[in-house]
């Protein structure tokens, strides 16, 4: 997408402050839509980089190489969970050996916590 990512696209037009808000709910979106899924699907890498924006002004998830379907992830290799940008993980899911869904879940929400940071400022 021409605009490139959204931390590309503020950073070129800062004065865009109700977009930001716009943003945020469109990527709020975005992770909702996955979770819902039966069964949900886990991004496990959400961060401002991953979302590109549109000639519209809308934002876009992209990148799913790391993502996984919830339950279709072996409980032995725990650990090739635990992937995804550092900063944006959650600090539970890094330190339980649980592979519950809530902490598979929680990555994303935690990332999008950190997202919210990103866009904002």
């Amino acid at each position: 997408m021409r605009q490139g990512n959204i931390i590309e696209y503020l950073q070129r037009n800062p004065e865009d402050e109700p977009t930001r808000l716009d943003f945020i709910i469109e990527i709020a979106d975005a992770i909702q839509w996955l979770h819902d899924l039966q069964p949900p699907v886990v991004h496990t890498d959400i961060k401002g980089l991953k979302f590109l924006i549109s000639n519209f002004r809308h934002c876009y998830l992209a990148d799913f190489g790391l993502s996984f379907i919830v339950g279709n992830h072996n409980p032995q290799s725990s650990s090739s969970l635990r992937q995804g940008t550092m900063y944006w993980l959650v600090p539970e899911y890094l330190s339980t050996s649980s592979t519950v869904d809530a902490y598979l879940l929680a990555q994303d929400i935690c990332a999008f916590g950190c997202t919210i940071v990103e866009v904002s400022i």
